[in-house]
């Protein structure tokens, strides 16, 4: 889960939070074309299939496909949030619904 409190008191040192899915601080700098509320992303490089009723019945195509590495919010994305804790996908909507698009950078967070 992604405690939107404990990612507020690291702002104090910096205008930035990084976290991963599973809300673990990430140590990674922000890109310079990050926007408020960014994806850091890579190529789904998995295969991907679908199937029906047990059986495969096709691929899928991978080109416009990115697996989501991180979370960079800006000071001003978190203080419209609420507090609480969150999952990933509940950050994604709660973002969204302050009127703040999330942006899409690829990289890694291992860099």
């Amino acid at each position: 889960m992604i405690d939107i409190p404990t990612l507020r008191q690291t702002l104090s040192e910096k205008n930035w939070v990084v976290v991963d899915a599973a809300g673990n601080l990430l140590h990674d700098e922000v890109p310079p074309d990050a926007g408020p509320a960014t994806l850091l992303v890579s190529k789904v490089t998995d295969a991907v299939k679908t199937v029906a009723d047990g059986r495969v019945v096709g691929s899928v195509d991978r080109s416009a496909l990115w697996q989501v590495e991180a979370f960079l919010i800006n000071r001003i994305v978190l203080d419209r949030l609420g507090s609480g804790s969150v999952d990933a996908e509940e950050l994604l909507e709660a973002v969204a619904a302050t009127g703040i698009s999330w942006a899409a950078v690829p990289g890694s967070a291992a860099r």
